[in-house]
């Protein structure tokens, strides 16, 4: 009986062990993302409701503004990449994709005179 006790005993240790080291690191992450994010100003949902319907409009203000032109190549590509995702969650554009060796994402509109044409935004330097 006192075989079983200690076993449980153990066992129950052990999961408490794993799921404290689990929170505890998962806490750590989502820490280091909010201390990443409280670092920059987003500007894509404030460009994003300026120009819900203009697609073109919404990067040009994007990629001119102040906040975006003192990024890393990276951080650019994320920032971009939060703006068209926010145009395809309100079904202004559709197939997004991107390619990271062109460094270029590709998507089409959706809706009105150029339904269904392609558009692109290219990040890489020519």
């Amino acid at each position: 009986m006192k075989k079983k006790v200690i076993f449980i005993v153990i066992i129950l240790l052990i999961v408490g062990c794993v799921v404290g080291a689990i929170l505890y690191f998962n806490n750590i992450k989502n820490n280091k993302k909010e201390a990443y994010e409280d670092s920059y100003n987003y500007p894509e949902k404030e460009i994003f409701t300026k120009n819900q319907e203009d697609v073109d409009a919404g990067i040009e203000a994007l990629m001119n503004s102040d906040e975006y032109n003192i990024l890393i190549e990276v951080d650019k590509i994320k920032s971009v990449g939060k703006l068209l995702d926010l145009y395809e969650e309100n079904k202004v554009i559709k197939n997004l994709h991107y390619d990271d060796n062109g460094k270029m994402f590709t998507f089409q509109y959706s809706g009105g005179e150029i339904d269904g044409a392609l558009g692109g935004v290219m990040l890489k330097e020519l």
